[in-house]
């Protein structure tokens, strides 16, 4: 599949997060995603562009996490204080019901 062209569909998913029950529009890729829609309106967050090329679009999104990253082992510090390891682990959680409840399914899935 080229991703590269694909428009993909828009999900729905409900789920709780910080104990608030929450309905958003995750425009496509779901992955990074540079439109979300919610009981709060449309959140455009546009990705700086670049001339690098990617196996998936938005990956440029990833710099993110590298520059933190880094700062992180810079400072010698074990976890992000902007984003906890029990933070992270919710949001894999969140993210898990979302592929549950679109009903995306990987192989490893039956293992």
């Amino acid at each position: 599949m080229n991703h590269q062209n694909f428009e993909g569909p828009t999900t729905r998913p409900r789920g709780t997060y910080h104990d608030c029950c929450v309905s958003r529009q995750v425009h496509y890729p779901m992955w990074s995603p540079e439109v979300i829609e919610g009981p709060w309106g449309k959140s455009t967050h546009p990705l700086p562009k670049n001339s690098f090329k990617f196996n998936l679009i938005n990956s440029g999104g990833l710099m993110y996490q590298a520059v933190e990253v880094r700062r992180c082992l810079k400072e010698g510090l074990l976890e992000s204080p902007g984003m906890s390891h029990a933070e992270s682990i919710t949001l894999a959680e969140v993210m898990e019901q979302i592929r549950t409840q679109v009903g995306t399914v990987y192989p490893q899935d039956s293992m």
